[in-house]
């Protein structure tokens, strides 16, 4: 007795997951139209504007900087405090034991590998290359501008931003997106790309 036919397409890695609608393609690619539109039509507008414009554009540009970082450079370190107590919180509620993938998957790499591709891919080029040079380029440019380059006060302060830069604050930066796309795309099975994040906003 032989097997029935199958005449069924088996799935591609292109195919959306069960349970999930076909996703929206454009020109062939995979992508979200009004995402893509959207955003090619604004770095489009933006370009041309700063072209158009010119020293007009560049001034802008320059006073928008300025006056954010006049005020509301403290937004900026308290921000990145907040999260880090954010993922503290996180990590010690019962998400933190939340699986990025299925509820069966195991880990592929041990703790300690895992630790260690984390800390290399995240200080390693980093401290070969920006260890020296961030404090002098801090020491030179003052990140404050009101200390005289090279002097004692200003290699101090060059080494605080630096320390900061390097310290826990930094892995906040890099942990709180990789959560998110985590979860988005291991355990929400959505395409990976930054977009995914927003799905929840973006479909209402």
């Amino acid at each position: 007795m032989t097997e029935p036919n199958d005449d069924r397409p088996s799935p591609t890695a292109s195919e959306p997951p069960v349970g999930q609608p076909p996703e929206k393609r454009l020109f062939g690619l995979q992508t979200d139209p009004l995402i893509f539109l959207t955003a090619v039509g604004f770095i489009t507008i933006f370009v041309a504007g700063t072209i158009a414009f010119g020293a007009g554009a560049r001034n802008l540009y320059g006073s928008v900087s300025s006056a954010l970082m006049d005020n509301f450079a403290w937004l900026y370190i308290g921000g990145v405090s907040a999260i880090f107590v954010f993922l503290l919180v996180l990590f010690v509620s019962p998400f933190g034991k939340l699986k990025l993938g299925d509820d069966d998957d195991k880990p592929e790499y041990s703790t300690p590998i895992w630790f260690g591709m984390l800390f290399a891919a995240g200080l390693g080029a980093t401290l070969m290359f920006w260890g020296a040079a961030e404090p002098l380029h801090h020491a030179y440019n003052p990140p404050r501008g009101d200390l005289e380059p090279m002097s004692f006060e200003a290699i101090e302060q060059a080494f605080e931003f630096t320390y900061y830069h390097f310290a826990a604050h930094m892995w906040v930066v890099f942990a709180l997106p990789g959560l998110a796309l985590g979860y988005f795309i291991y355990k929400r099975k959505m395409p990976e790309r930054i977009s995914s994040v927003f799905s929840p906003l973006l479909k209402g």
